[in-house]
């Protein structure tokens, strides 16, 4: 808004007006205000988008060259991966099968976003576990999954229908994922319009800390003592939908299970599992650093 602060390269500005899609700022002096965030990476994948990426992908591999700035960034990209594995159709899913020092690592790329590969890969982690027994290392983002096993497996017989099918989706999820962590967020917002929990006055609000803990207090002794109470289930119900995400869950199911499926077995992994690897070192000590972990990764792509 007009006349807020806030912090850019080290410097208060104060924003005065949008002309154009640009911010006209000045110097400020005194407090920050405002902190502005990119908070784009989390915004959830829409059915939509996720279609138009699978086929830029497919355009792409069909031999159609990019003539916008974005397309040339993502060309060479597209390029080693298609010279390393193998670029997907609208109607192919991918699936990678690598062996490193990390151990076996399975790819998956179906496109549909962060929030739908957590509930997918924790599926299919919990599906491959029962038919052997192992431990699974689960990273996710926008693109795909990846699941590694420290100790040795083969993916490859345990990729069928089984393991893709749409049957028993809800209670496999709620054994896979921590279910009731998430029905304890959620119950909240069901404990404040059921006015089990007061939100404070409008000249002493409490905070959202406060509420969770008063939330979160009441929801284990109904858990505890009234397991079926109608708030505690509709708690449940809120964070399940919120992992299949209205039924687009069960239609990558489907959409996996019957499209044409591509298994390859490569030695490395390919730029589009590269991400994934990323996501997972950066939660690792190293007194290598990431960066250099990185580049070392990107020329071996040029020497194959």
């Amino acid at each position: 808004k007009p006349g807020d602060k806030f912090l850019f390269s080290g410097r208060i500005l104060k924003f005065r007006r949008l002309e154009n899609l640009v911010a006209i700022v000045e110097m400020a002096s005194g407090a920050v205000t405002v902190s502005p965030q990119w908070a784009g990476g989390r915004l959830p994948y829409s059915a939509p988008l996720s279609e138009a990426v699978r086929d830029t992908i497919s355009r792409y591999a069909d031999g159609e060259e990019f003539n916008d700035p974005e397309g040339e960034v993502i060309e060479p990209i597209l390029k080693a991966q298609r010279r390393l594995s193998t670029l997907p159709h609208r109607n192919e899913i991918l699936i990678e099968l690598a062996r490193t020092r990390d151990g076996d690592h399975f790819f998956l790329y179906p496109f549909e976003g962060r929030a739908l590969h957590e509930a997918l890969g924790a599926l299919l982690a919990l599906r491959l576990a029962r038919k052997t027994k192992a431990t699974f290392s689960i990273t996710t983002n926008d693109y795909g999954l990846e699941l590694l096993s420290a100790e040795e497996f083969h993916f490859s017989p345990a990729i069928d229908r089984d393991l893709l099918s749409t049957e028993n989706v809800e209670a496999d999820l709620k054994e896979a994922m921590n279910l009731t962590q998430m029905a304890r967020g959620k119950f909240r917002d069901i404990a404040r319009v059921a006015g089990l929990v007061h939100p404070g006055h409008p000249s002493a609000r409490k905070t959202a800390r406060q509420l969770q803990a008063s939330a979160g207090l009441l929801y284990d002794v109904l858990r505890r003592y009234e397991p079926e109470h109608p708030l505690i289930l509709q708690a449940e119900r809120q964070a399940l939908a919120e992992l299949v995400e209205g039924g687009r869950l069960e239609q990558t199911l489907n959409w996996l299970a019957n499209g044409k499926q591509i298994v390859n077995r490569v030695e490395r992994p390919t730029p589009l599992g590269f991400p994934l690897l990323v996501e997972r070192w950066g939660s690792r000590l190293s007194t290598e650093s990431l960066t250099d972990r990185i580049e070392r990764m990107k020329a071996q792509w040029t020497k194959i």
